[in-house]
């Protein structure tokens, strides 16, 4: 496997496209040694990007993103305050 902080080519198959820019996902497919040298266009001009590794990737599927478990785990905390304070005339859950 490539080592940490390598720049990996990543060649999808259909027409995914990220929701938005910085998108969390998981690729999987097949990754060879393929070297290459292409230029971008970033903020400071053109850059060259090197890799030496490609990824042809057979499946995308997107991440839950640190927000979503945020979200999911204050919808979780607020329903068991909620059953702590019901309103049967029973002992709340914390006693």
């Amino acid at each position: 496997p490539p080592p940490p902080n390598q720049m990996i080519r990543v060649r999808l198959n259909g027409d995914w496209a990220p929701a938005y820019f910085h998108e969390p996902v998981r690729l999987t497919g097949l990754l060879t040694i393929d070297p290459t040298d292409q230029k971008m266009v970033v903020v400071d001009g053109l850059m060259p990007m090197r890799a030496t590794f490609q990824l042809n990737a057979d499946s995308v599927e997107t991440l839950e993103t640190r927000g979503d478990q945020l979200e999911w785990t204050q919808s979780v905390s607020d329903r068991i305050r909620a059953a702590g304070n019901r309103k049967t005339g029973g002992p709340k859950v914390s006693e």
